[in-house]
């Protein structure tokens, strides 16, 4: 998301907290829960199939983000068994990538990926919604890590978790579509993410398909990354959809204004708001029917980091958890956590993660 922050990096044990957390919750329909996250693997310890989709958006440099992902992540994901559990690294900004598939032998690539990592962009991090995901490799994010962790064979009588750990500092403000623009002599449809922005009503359009090894890194002039450019107030005038700044006509040969929300069913001028709105009807969705799938649900952890996750962005993030100390909360589906570090660094904020992750390692590494 394109905004100025003052946070840094805190966050390295909260991931160990959640993952002694995750390590403690019920699976699926049988109530088995983990008895061992290390590496050694107990024999009542379920295997682990769990995504996790890191923000990558440029905040994350200016807030401390970046670094504390850097460090925290390679460790999170070493309390995880190499050749037991199956781990994917996925990741988004003004677009989503799988950084690393789901498998065995994830350790090394993960901590390569993270170490790595550019954060530059807008907040691309919804789900598909209603609606089937458009790619399976640069589609929405929260749909493609369910993508990752369905696609891991399970075996007969075998005992798994499935789990999504959702990462952020921010609110989601980026929906992908298809849309047709090239006017009447063209009938190809476009896939376009649009949004980026956390105020004001201008709308960015992106290029879904932007790689990190690209000459320039990916960004323009202005360092957003893969944005062919912007509109105010609805684009009225279009919008553009090409590096070359062509303006988006539909079959009929008329400018595209609107977008189809997946919430109303209607089309929607491009407004900020709405498209911020519509990002998160379709994360809600998708997080809905991930922990409704049989025979495996999902169990979902959201973190927010920083000042900038207002309680408004908190209480989404925990709906999207299904956090039970929030109003939110659907009884009838599995309950996960939203891990809320705000305004950090500080004494405070440093003395309750280490006092969380010591309470909550020694009872998951030394039972």
């Amino acid at each position: 998301m394109f905004r100025a922050t003052g946070r840094t990096s805190v966050v390295f044990p909260v991931l160990f907290v959640l993952m002694a957390i995750t390590a403690n919750v019920a699976v699926a329909q049988g109530g088995q829960r983990f008895s061992n996250a290390s590496p050694d693997i107990g024999s009542a310890r379920p295997k682990v199939i769990m995504s996790t989709v890191l923000d990558r958006s440029g905040s994350m440099t200016e807030d401390g983000g970046a670094l504390a992902i850097q460090s925290a992540v390679p460790a999170f994901i070493g309390l995880f068994n190499n050749s037991f559990d199956e781990v994917a690294l996925l990741s988004f900004s003004s677009n989503a990538r799988i950084d690393v598939p789901i498998g065995h032998n994830f350790i090394a690539p993960i901590d390569s990926a993270v170490a790595s990592m550019q954060f530059v962009g807008g907040t691309f991090g919804t789900g598909a919604g209603s609606q089937p995901i458009l790619s399976p490799t640069i589609g929405a994010p929260m749909s493609l890590a369910d993508l990752q962790n369905n696609s891991v064979v399970i075996l007969p009588g075998q005992k798994v978790s499935k789990v999504l750990v959702y990462f952020t500092d921010g609110l989601m403000n980026t929906v992908q579509d298809n849309f047709h623009c090239g006017g009447k002599n063209n009938n190809n449809l476009t896939l376009i993410n649009y949004g980026g922005y956390d105020s004001g009503n201008y709308v960015g359009f992106f290029d879904p398909t932007c790689s990190p090894t690209s000459s320039n890194g990916c960004t323009n002039e202005s360092g957003h990354e893969s944005q062919w450019g912007t509109c105010n107030d609805g684009c009225p005038d279009g919008f553009p959809y090409d590096a070359n700044g062509d303006i988006c006509k539909n079959a009929q040969g008329g400018l595209v204004t609107t977008f189809l929300s997946q919430q109303t069913g209607q089309q929607t001028p491009f407004i900020r708001a709405d498209v911020t709105v519509e990002s998160q009807y379709r994360a809600i969705y998708t997080a809905n029917s991930m922990r409704t799938e049989s025979p495996v649900p999902t169990y979902i952890y959201t973190i927010g980091l920083g000042d900038s996750v207002s309680p408004a962005t908190q209480a989404f993030l925990a709906q999207l958890a299904n956090d039970p100390r929030y109003p939110t909360y659907i009884p009838s589906q599995p309950a996960g956590e939203f891990f809320y570090i705000p305004n950090c660094p500080s004494p405070t904020c440093t003395a309750e993660l280490n006092a969380a992750f010591q309470d909550i390692a020694s009872k998951l590494l030394y039972p």
